[in-house]
């Protein structure tokens, strides 16, 4: 895979989960359990991406 596909994959989940985690936050609040759910996987995919990122224009 490309690093120009793998950046357009990862730029959509982010998307979705922030999608979610809005929407959840709205609903649930906060420190609702699904919330903070969304949060932690957002916050885990984004560190992914930054990593890959980084490696890969490092790579360069």
């Amino acid at each position: 895979m490309t690093i120009l596909r793998e950046t357009v994959k990862f730029k959509n989940q982010i998307f979705d989960l922030k999608q979610k985690l809005i929407y959840s936050e709205k609903e649930t609040g906060y420190t609702h359990p699904k919330t903070i759910k969304y949060s932690n996987k957002l916050d885990k995919l984004i560190h992914r991406f930054q990593s890959l990122t980084k490696n890969k224009f490092e790579a360069s």
